[in-house]
């Protein structure tokens, strides 16, 4: 007697999430981000290893990956800039303009800044 009500249940329980995967899934839902030009690799060696930028030494360019590693710097200072066109095969004028420097001020102390410009 149970398995005559147990098994109609089950089976509507089981059919009510089908119905609603299904109205999920044919609706637009992109990924909408709203600074895109923030993901994009200041530096030519980062982007050329596919974006790891976070588990190379310490350089000039840590400012975009991670700021703790010009501590531990060889050299005292550095500066750099880059220019990277975006997109030059579609459109003209689209650029990424990044200029970063640091000071290593005592052992494990230092100061850096940086400047990121998308046309």
């Amino acid at each position: 007697m149970k398995t005559k009500h147990i098994l109609p249940l089950a089976l509507a329980f089981a059919a009510t999430p089908l119905q609603a995967d299904d109205e999920v899934r044919d609706q637009f839902n992109p990924v909408r981000t709203a600074v895109v030009s923030q993901t994009i690799a200041p530096d030519a060696r980062a982007g050329g290893m596919g974006d790891v930028g976070a588990a190379t030494d310490p350089d000039v360019h840590s400012q975009y990956w991670n700021p703790a590693k010009y501590p531990f710097t060889i050299s005292r200072a550095g500066f750099a800039i880059n220019y990277t066109p975006w997109l030059r095969k579609l459109t003209t004028g689209i650029a990424l303009l990044d200029a970063a420097g640091y000071v290593r001020l005592g052992d494990y102390q230092a100061l850096s800044a940086s400047l990121r410009y998308f046309t």
